[in-house]
């Protein structure tokens, strides 16, 4: 691949495009074409920009490095110990286990480990994702490709089980604290189309469509000298693919790939879980992706089967890398990361210890022994049974059951301290667990503390969120780039109606990214989704049982604000519309009060009050809703809790507007009927305090004069 020159000095900045190019009419300065030269010879040396017949062996040379260095360090150790508890169950093949040279010794396992790590992954992902996508621009047209991708999203997420993957990711990352999710664009799946409707003779296509993977950290290999995880520009995938499927996805290699083979030592690297296998047909598909940098402008894809054996060579066919990892915490210092199953594992083997023990201890000597001196004269026979005469001799001593059952009440105290120690280091408690403390009753009591317990695990929270709008940014710009034809998806409409509607990339292009609102703890759990239900009803919020049920299923409260969303979509395409001088429908059913506020916003700016025709478009539009106010059903204003406005001078209404000129419309009353104790004013007047006198003047005190 041909690397672009960089910014380097020389006599000043020498910008890249004058390293390629010299200025027209002008030949090349011989040192700019030397420092091209020298660049081109350095890039050479990077392994990612070797040619396509050796990049094959460089990069398997970066596979053995990767699995030399983490069984070295220790973590491949540390993976597959995690891995053999959290599947406890296949290991032990539910069975009580023997040890010791005469297997006098029995072993149990309680797994609390996996339960534990289950309970962290459901809270986390119990909730369906709400992905808000966010457009380029603020207008109509963008906006409403909002609902259109939130349908296609929504549609990923369910039909095509996003949502497991996403589920998958997460507990790869709280079992080996690493989880990694690739994305990518599949040509050869889809619906099938016809390129050329007229030309019956046309081949038939696919429309092609994403597919999703999930890779534990074991395969995936990447630079092992890192700091952290975030300085990694390339990962090299190993999944395993039937080689005749590959065969024949690439039928000029056919007779070279039916002939790989897995080999025992690749197997124990690969394969926590390895036993002897005679035949597979699966081989190891390595994917190396590199993502778009100054020493590789383009990026790269290639797919490798061996370290000769190369099936693509691309340049990297999306905008960026489209693998996503979600690690609950990272280790600092390294490229890798770091979880609370790891600190849980040493308490989960000293429980299966004291298990073990007292599970010893009760099968050996469940069933009693007899003790009695010896020579006692008492057969077997005579302890066989019941209400048998049993005669012994009173010198020697009478027989006595041996009592070896008792276990030390310290050892079951002990196995109560472990169990409650593993989860508070995970930060699962016992409501999270489903057996609260006798001392929390209420509703409230018992969501907020768990709620505080997916608090406690905020960061894999915020990783999960991070993960969410990756994943859903993916998906969108993948379309973008190649949903060229169109293609039919069942989206969930307006209060969960499914429609099938076709879509293309020209339907989400101004969609820029995805974000995610994770929402708060308390809605993520069955008790505080039931108190959000009780307080929206007590302050009227909720008025169906339908809302009820909505919100205490799903904790959502977008239903409750759907109308008002769908209005203020209405007045935005609205504004666009008067903006430019174009009139705009006025129904009674629209929210006139909220109509007349945002339209006001057209008429406050300068540029739009000296376009005489949007001022009287705009105001035309507001007095529609105004006459809409004063004309419609009060009834129907009530049922959408419009301001109802009475007719002018009605009952109840203000009085009549005074007539030209300014006067009240009525005659003067006379003089003697103003001046008269009888009139009303007057009469209040006289029923006053008399006001007291001044000293200085000795003239009474004139409230008009302040003296």
């Amino acid at each position: 691949m041909n690397a672009i020159a960089q910014p380097m000095p020389q006599n000043g900045a020498v910008a890249a495009g004058q390293v390629a190019a010299g200025v027209a009419g002008k030949p090349i300065d011989p040192k700019i074409a030397e420092i091209k030269a020298r660049l081109a010879d350095a890039m050479k040396d990077y392994f990612a920009n070797a040619p396509r017949l050796e990049i094959a062996a460089k990069l398997m040379t970066k596979v053995s490095d990767y699995y030399d260095y983490v069984r070295e360090c220790g973590r491949w150790s540390l993976w597959k110990k995690c891995y053999d508890n959290f599947y406890m169950g296949e290991r032990t093949g539910g069975e009580l286990g023997k040890q010791g040279e005469q297997d006098e010794l029995t072993t149990m396992a309680a797994n609390h480990f996996a339960n534990i790590i289950d309970h962290i992954i459901n809270q986390t992902t119990s909730q369906r994702p709400e992905f808000e996508p966010r457009a380029v621009n603020t207008d109509w047209e963008s906006q409403a490709q909002t609902y259109v991708a939130r349908g296609v999203l929504d549609y990923y997420n369910r039909e095509k089980h996003l949502d497991r993957h996403l589920k998958k990711g997460v507990e790869h990352a709280v079992v080996f604290s690493e989880g990694f999710l690739f994305a990518g664009w599949d040509p050869k799946i889809g619906e099938d189309y016809m390129p050329d409707p007229d030309d019956a003779d046309a081949p038939t296509l696919k429309a092609g469509d994403i597919v999703f993977k999930n890779f534990m950290p074991i395969h995936v290999v990447r630079e092992v000298g890192k700091l952290s995880a975030a300085s990694n520009n390339w990962h090299i995938l190993v999944d395993f693919k039937n080689k005749y499927d590959m065969a024949a996805k690439y039928p000029d290699l056919a007779d070279r790939i039916v002939k790989l083979s897995i080999s025992n030592e690749d197997r124990e690297n690969f394969f926590f879980k390895n036993w002897e296998v005679k035949e597979s047909d699966d081989i190891a598909v390595y994917t190396f992706v590199h993502d778009k940098s100054p020493a590789v402008p383009e990026g790269r894809l290639v797919e490798f089967l061996s370290g000769d054996l190369v099936t693509i060579d691309s340049p990297l066919p999306y905008d960026d890398v489209p693998i996503y990892r979600i690690c609950p915490k990272d280790q600092e210092g390294t490229g890798f990361g770091y979880t609370v199953a790891f600190d849980m594992l040493v308490i989960q083997q000293a429980i299966n210890a004291l298990y073990s023990t007292i599970t010893t201890n009760q099968e050996q000597f469940g069933v009693q022994n007899i003790a009695m001196p010896k020579g006692g004269g008492i057969n077997v026979k005579q302890l066989i049974g019941g209400l048998n005469l049993v005669e012994y001799d009173p010198a020697l001593g009478k027989p006595e059951a041996l009592d070896l059952l008792k276990t030390p009440k310290e050892v079951f105290e002990f196995i109560s301290k472990l169990e409650t120690l593993m989860e508070t280091i995970a930060g699962v408690n016992s409501v999270v667990r489903g057996q609260p403390e006798a001392s929390l009753k209420s509703g409230a009591a018992l969501a907020l503390i768990a709620s505080q317990a997916i608090q406690f695990n905020s960061g894999l929270q915020q990783a999960y969120a991070q993960l969410l709008e990756d994943s859903g940014t993916c998906i969108v710009k993948i379309l973008q780039r190649y949903a060229n034809v169109p293609r039919m998806a069942l989206i969930a409409g307006k209060s969960q109606r499914a429609l099938m509607r076709a879509f293309s990339k020209k339907d989400i292009a101004k969609i820029s990214r995805v974000a995610v609102d994770m929402g708060n703890p308390l809605s993520r759990t069955t008790a505080g989704k039931l108190q959000i239900a009780d307080t929206l009803m007590d302050k009227g919020l909720i008025k169906t049982a339908e809302e009820y049920l909505t919100v205490l299923n799903t904790g959502k409260l977008e239903p409750l604000i759907e109308g008002q969303t769908a209005q203020i979509l209405l007045i935005r395409a609205e504004n666009e519309s008067l903006g430019n001088g174009e009139a705009a429908p006025v129904l009674a059913t629209d929210d006139h009060r909220l109509h007349i506020i945002e339209h006001q916003t057209i008429l406050a700016s300068p540029e739009a009050r000296r376009d005489a025709k949007v001022v009287q478009t705009a105001l035309e539009h507001i007095q529609e809703h105004i006459v809409q106010l004063k004309s419609a059903d009060p009834i129907l204003l009530s049922l959408y809790g419009q301001p109802i406005v009475p007719p002018a001078g009605g009952p109840g209404g203000p009085p009549p507007p005074p007539p030209p000129g300014g006067g009240s419309g009525t005659p003067p009353p006379p003089a003697s009927e103003v001046l008269s104790n009888e009139n009303p004013i007057n009469k209040e007047a006289a029923d006053l305090p008399s006001m007291p006198k001044n000293p200085a003047s000795g003239e009474k005190f004139s409230p008009a004069a302040g003296q």
